[in-house]
C-alpha cells in the first residue's frame, strides 16, 4: 500500500512538473517581440541577424503553438491581432527582467541609461549637451535610440523617452518644453493671398507683413 501511494504521489509531481514548465518555443519570444516592435519581419530579421525565413519560421511555430493568430497579414500590411497585442504586453515585462538579470550577472552597470527619441532633436539639442552631462554624471552611461518618428513607448526599446505623446497610462510624463509653431513663406506669397482673400492689412492688424 505504501508503495502504491508512493508512486500515485510521484505522478501527480511528475504531472505538475509539465504544467509547470509548459513554456512556449523559447527562441520565439524575442523574435516576436521585434517584429511587433519594428512592425516588419524584414526589419526584425536585419535586428536580429537571421533570415527572413526564419523570422517567419519562429512567428509559424509560436502562433501554432498557442494555437492563435498573432498577425493580420494583407500584401505588406502587417498588425498585431488583439490576442497578439495582448500576448505582447504580457511577455515584454519578462524579457526585459530576462535581460536585466543576465546583465546584472555579466556584471554590467545598472547606471546604463537607454533613451528614445527624435533624430532631430538628439542631433540639434542634446548630443551638443551630452559633454557637460557626462561631466557631471561620470557614472551614467547613455545609450541614444534614435529615430525619424515617434519613438514606440516599449520597455524594450528604452528606459525613457522624448515623445510628443502621452497617451500611456503605464509612464509617468514630465513636460520638457512647449513648442511654438510659425508658418513661413516669401513675402511675395503672403501678398498675393491677401490680395485673394481680400485682405487690406495682415491678419496681426499691422501694414506689413509679418511672415518672411
Amino acid at each position: 500500500m505504501c508503495a502504491l501511494i508512493s508512486d500515485i504521489v510521484m505522478f501527480i509531481n511528475q504531472v505538475l512538473e509539465k504544467k509547470i514548465m509548459k513554456l512556449p518555443p523559447l527562441k520565439a519570444l524575442p523574435v516576436f517581440e521585434a517584429v511587433a516592435r519594428l512592425n516588419s519581419f524584414s526589419l526584425a530579421a536585419q535586428e536580429l541577424a537571421v533570415s527572413q525565413s526564419a523570422v517567419s519560421h519562429q512567428i509559424k511555430q509560436l502562433e501554432t503553438y498557442l494555437g492563435e493568430q498573432l498577425f493580420w497579414r494583407s500584401g505588406r500590411t502587417l498588425a498585431l491581432t488583439d490576442d497578439g497585442r495582448q500576448y505582447l504586453d504580457a511577455i515584454s515585462t519578462a524579457l526585459l527582467q530576462i535581460e536585466r538579470a543576465s546583465e546584472q550577472l555579466l556584471g554590467h552597470e545598472e547606471s546604463r541609461l537607454r533613451l528614445s527619441l527624435f533624430s532631430s532633436f538628439a542631433v540639434r539639442w542634446l548630443v551638443p549637451r551630452l559633454p557637460d552631462l557626462q561631466r557631471l554624471h561620470p557614472q551614467v552611461e547613455l545609450a541614444l535610440e534614435m529615430s525619424s518618428e515617434n519613438p514606440v513607448l516599449s520597455d524594450r526599446v528604452a528606459d525613457c523617452f522624448i515623445t510628443i505623446h502621452r497617451d500611456s497610462p503605464a509612464y509617468s510624463y514630465e513636460l520638457l518644453y512647449v513648442e511654438r509653431l510659425f508658418p513661413v513663406c516669401s513675402q511675395d506669397y503672403w501678398q498675393r493671398i491677401q490680395r485673394e482673400l481680400g485682405w487690406e492689412a495682415d491678419v496681426t492688424g499691422h501694414d506689413e507683413p509679418v511672415l518672411t
